[in-house]
C-alpha cells in the first residue's frame, strides 16, 4: 500500500500530517509539487497523473494534507480495508456537499440519503483504492467542478461502485459536526474513540478549515504535533458552526435537510411579514 498526499509547496504546510505519520512509521509520498491547485478540480488532475504511473492493482491510500492526522498504523488500516471487500473505500461525513443547483442537488440527495447515519455522505478527502479502479472512476467523473460534487453525482447513479466508511472504522471526519468534537470523541487508552459509532478510526479529518476542532483533538489525545494558529476569523466561524451544528444534531442530524427547512421557514416568515405590512 502506498500512502500519498498532495502539496504544491513542499512539506511546510503538511508538517503536522508528516509528524503523525512518522509516529507510526508511515512514509508519505508527496505529489503535485509546484503544480497548480486553485480548486479541487486541480486535485483530480494531479491524482490522475499519479495514478496513471502506478500498477493498476496497487492499493493507494490518499489523505488530504493540511487538515488530517494519522491515529493508527498501516497494519490496522490494511486489515479494515480488506473487511470491505471492495476496491475503493471512501470516508464519510454528515454534510451533503454537492455544489449543483438545488433541483439537481435534491435529485442526488434523494438517492443517497437512506444510507446509515449520521455519516451518510462521502467525503473526498480520504480514501483507499486500487490505482486502476480509482483512475477509471476519476476519469468518468470528469473535471470542471470540484471532486466531491462530481463523486456524489457519480455515486447516486452507481451505488455499488464505491464503498463508504459509514462506521468511521478507518476515517473519521467532522464535516457537518464541527464544534462537536468533545461530544463525538473520547480518549480511550490514547486511542480516539468515535462515540457515535464506538469505533477507533485511524485517520482524523477536520475539513472546511476546522483547525480549532483539530487543535482540540490534539489536546484531547495529548499529541504534540504542530498546531495551526487560530485567527479571529477561524474562531468566529468555529463558534457559529458549534452553535448551529449542536442545534442541528439535536433536531435533525442531516445538515442539508436541516438548512433547507430552515431557509424555507425563513422565506415563508419573510413573505408573511411582507404581506402583513403591505396589506
Amino acid at each position: 500500500m502506498k500512502v500519498i498526499t498532495i502539496s504544491t509547496s513542499g512539506e511546510g504546510k503538511i508538517k503536522r500530517l508528516l509528524q503523525s505519520a512518522a509516529s507510526f512509521n508511515i512514509t508519505i509520498e508527496i505529489i503535485g509539487d509546484k503544480k497548480r491547485y486553485e480548486s479541487h478540480n486541480d486535485k483530480t488532475l494531479i491524482l490522475l497523473d499519479f495514478l496513471g504511473t502506478q500498477n493498476p492493482d496497487e492499493a493507494i491510500l490518499y489523505i488530504d494534507g493540511y487538515d488530517c492526522i494519522f491515529l493508527r498504523g498501516l497494519d490496522y488500516i490494511k486489515a479494515e480495508y480488506e473487511k470491505f471487500d471492495h476496491p475503493f473505500v471512501m470516508s464519510t461525513e454528515q454534510n451533503f456537499n454537492c455544489d449543483f443547483p438545488l433541483r439537481q442537488k435534491l435529485k442526488f440527495y434523494s438517492k443517497l440519503r437512506n444510507a446509515p447515519g449520521p455519516y451518510k455522505f462521502l467525503n473526498a478527502g480520504c480514501w483507499i483504492g486500487k490505482a486502476g479502479y480509482v483512475k477509471n472512476i476519476l476519469q468518468q467523473i470528469g473535471n470542471g467542478v470540484e471532486d466531491q460534487t462530481m463523486l456524489n453525482k457519480y455515486l447516486s447513479n452507481n451505488r455499488n461502485k464505491i464503498a463508504l466508511d459509514h462506521d468511521h472504522s478507518i476515517f473519521t471526519c467532522t464535516g457537518g459536526r464541527a464544534g462537536l468534537e468533545e461530544r463525538d470523541y473520547s480518549n480511550i487508552d490514547n486511542l480516539l474513540r468515535n462515540n457515535i459509532k464506538m469505533t477507533f478510526p485511524a485517520v482524523f479529518h477536520a475539513p472546511g478549515r476546522n483547525f480549532p476542532g483539530l487543535n482540540k483533538l490534539l489536546s484531547m489525545l495529548k499529541l504534540k504535533y504542530e498546531r495551526q494558529t487560530e485567527t479571529k476569523e477561524m474562531q468566529k466561524s468555529y463558534a457559529y458552526s458549534k452553535w448551529m451544528n449542536h442545534l442541528n444534531a439535536i433536531i435533525l442530524p442531516d445538515n442539508f435537510l436541516f438548512h433547507l427547512i430552515l431557509k424555507t421557514g425563513v422565506l415563508i416568515l419573510t413573505l408573511i411579514v411582507l404581506i402583513v405590512i403591505l396589506y
